[in-house]
């Protein structure tokens, strides 16, 4: 399973999952309308594209929301 699809799971089968901050670490960029669809429909939501983060600034993200 993919993330988009775990993500799109969690959503609609899990009542935790419902409202449950997602960051989902990916490869496609911020133009690819693929990923904008999947995160606008499962607010709250947040991509990080893998190549631009290090490991301590994902704990930072994960810490600050």
């Amino acid at each position: 399973m993919d993330g988009l699809s775990m993500m799109n799971e969690l959503r609609e089968k899990n009542l935790y999952g419902k409202n449950v901050p997602i960051i989902l670490l990916t490869n496609l960029s911020a133009g690819e309308e693929k990923i904008m669809k999947a995160i606008t429909k499962n607010e709250p939501a947040y991509y990080l594209v893998k190549s631009d983060w290090d490991l301590s600034q994902v704990v930072d993200k994960i810490k600050k929301d």
